[in-house]
């Protein structure tokens, strides 16, 4: 394992680097990997259970 000390803008033009020398369908698959592992599209959210929830619907007019 290499360790490297770089700052951030050194860091992020290597890995633009690497994932523009990656082919096109290559790297669609990897943008597809990333969104898989990534929380921001996961809504999944949990039902807590035993709470007690008042929900207050107002007409259009907002009164």
């Amino acid at each position: 394992m290499k360790i490297t000390y770089t700052t951030k803008d050194e860091s992020n033009k290597v890995q633009q680097a690497e994932f523009l020398a990656l082919s096109p369908v290559e790297r669609l698959y990897r943008f597809l990997m990333l969104m898989e592992k990534s929380k921001w599209l996961n809504h999944h959210k949990e039902v807590k259970k035993n709470n007690f929830e008042i929900v207050i619907e107002l007409g259009k007019s907002g009164k």
